[in-house]
């Protein structure tokens, strides 16, 4: 599956570097919203809290509590910049 110049850790650090720079991103985002809004901003970093717990109680990994953490916030933002109904 992989060619044999693979290596296992180097392709984990760099999945955590775009972990990290796509989490940053996320953020800026939710600052802007955060600016225009600040119960909105709180808001998102409730829900991304949230989940991370929920996550952590069952036991998944860093990774997976951190890829839940931001999809919550991601999923909270977009409602937000959603127009209403």
């Amino acid at each position: 599956m992989f060619s044999k110049d693979y290596d296992a850790p180097s392709y984990d650090h760099h999945r955590v570097e775009q972990m990290k720079l796509l989490w940053d991103t996320i953020t800026a985002l939710g600052l802007v919203v955060g600016a225009r809004d600040p119960y909105k901003h709180n808001h998102l970093q409730t829900v991304a809290k949230l989940a991370a717990q929920i996550a952590m109680q069952m036991q998944l990994s860093q990774a997976e509590i951190e890829d839940i953490k931001q999809r919550a916030f991601l999923k909270a933002g977009l409602r937000f910049a959603s127009p209403p109904r």
